[in-house]
């Protein structure tokens, strides 16, 4: 099943405190990902160093200009 393949996985919020985020994260939980929460007011060398060494796979932000 494809929720089982996908158990474990990695994915990062680097989005504001928003509905958008809830939602994300409580559809990524209920497939039993793994969410790596970043703080959209961290530095960009600290955020690229989450994202490595996490092993996310996905990353959703609020805005193309912030990616």
């Amino acid at each position: 099943m494809l929720q089982e393949h996908l158990a474990g996985e990695r994915v990062a919020v680097l989005l504001r405190n928003s509905v958008a985020w809830v939602c994300f994260d409580r559809a990524a939980l209920a497939v039993r990902l793994v969410v790596v929460p970043l703080y959209p007011s961290d530095a960009p060398d600290n955020i690229a160093y989450i994202l490595a060494d996490s092993g996310v796979r996905l990353v959703l932000v609020e805005t193309q200009g912030r990616w």
